[in-house]
């Protein structure tokens, strides 16, 4: 009830205030795992892809706003797992992948923070979306947001194929299997943005 409570606020001012256009969005399967990767470079990122994208998904947050009350309680509605992005949260890992071999979705972006529109760098990507992929077997959705949020702007959202990691299935998870496939995922959410 409160997700929908939300979700018919942030429509209400998306449809007022921004034309959203969504490509591919059929690419995201309905049901079963999924890791949905976007690139990020708003705090109205999370808020789009929570409300607009018709999967339901939780998503990886960092563990700073969880420290602001209000901000927790919201977030903790909305799924969003909390990540110490100073260590190995092995916690927050765990969780993500619990989540996705009980096959619900899970958001997550491919650089880990905000990076500035025309700044992408595919060695800036974290290898968190290669590894819930190789521990789980989920797939992964590249997907591209294109928007400066101003008032009266346009937010297109572009949705790549699901990407399988396939290759690497019964590889033993070690770092350069993870930069492999890190850098893999990273090309296709930066060929989203073509």
């Amino acid at each position: 009830m409160f997700f929908q409570v939300i979700k018919c606020l942030v429509v209400v001012y998306l449809f007022v205030f921004h034309r959203v256009k969504i490509a591919g969005e059929e690419n995201i399967p309905a049901a079963g795992p999924v890791i949905i990767c976007a690139n990020h470079t708003s705090n109205f990122d999370p808020i789009v892809l929570l409300f607009k994208i018709k999967r339901r998904m939780s998503m990886l947050a960092k563990a700073e706003l969880f420290k602001i009350k209000i901000i927790a309680f919201l977030l903790k509605k909305l799924g969003a797992v909390p990540v110490d992005r100073s260590k190995a949260d092995m916690a927050a890992y765990k969780k993500a992948i619990s989540l996705l071999n009980d096959g619900n979705a899970l958001g997550i972006f491919a650089q880990g923070t905000r990076v500035k529109d025309g700044s992408d760098d595919e060695s800036a990507a974290k290898s968190g979306a290669a590894f819930f992929a190789l521990k789980t077997g989920a797939p992964v959705i590249p997907l591209y947001i294109i928007s400066t949020y101003k008032p009266l702007s346009a937010i297109n959202i572009k949705i790549g194929e699901p990407i399988t990691l396939e290759e690497h299935k019964d590889k033993r998870v070690n770092s350069e299997l993870l930069e492999i496939a890190t850098k893999e995922i990273m090309e296709k959410v930066l060929d989203m943005k073509e």
